[in-house]
């Protein structure tokens, strides 16, 4: 398809090249804030001020742990996005395909015709009507608009 807008192998090349280094780095991080919460009681800092800053530091070592963990599950993910994307589109290519086929089949075997420059089609008011024969009526005597 080529007015796409998602491309697999884009896709591919963010998980395997991108997302690791963002992983890396929050793993970096990570043990950083690890390593600093192991220097809390040591800064001779206030009761209530060390408890606020527990509290911060929790908070933060959370985040960036989950951080982490959801670059770390994110390669693997884009991966199997990518591949879905190529499977869905190979059914649809396929799916397209066979409706083109059978439309040109019907049009070889209907013996369709097209129409020439400036020849116009006939009249609709002209036309047969499977319905005649319940309304009483011929569709000669119909007029455009009505059903009689």
């Amino acid at each position: 398809m080529s007015d796409r807008n998602f491309d697999p192998e884009a896709t591919r090349e963010v998980a395997r090249t991108d997302v690791p280094v963002l992983a890396d780095a929050y793993e970096a991080l990570e043990q950083l804030v690890v390593d600093a919460g192991g220097h809390l009681e040591t800064n001779g800092m206030s009761a209530e001020v060390a408890a606020v800053f527990t509290d911060y530091h929790l908070l933060l070592r959370n985040a960036v742990v989950e951080s982490r963990q959801n670059y770390d599950r994110l390669g693997p993910e884009l991966e199997q996005i990518a591949d879905d994307d190529e499977l869905a589109e190979g059914e649809i290519a396929a799916s397209m395909s066979a409706l083109e086929e059978a439309a040109s089949a019907d049009f070889e075997t209907g013996g369709y015709t097209p129409m020439e420059e400036g020849q116009s089609g006939d009249s609709l008011t002209e036309a047969p009507s499977e319905f005649d024969k319940h309304l009483g009526g011929s569709s000669s005597t119909r007029t455009e608009g009505t059903a009689l």
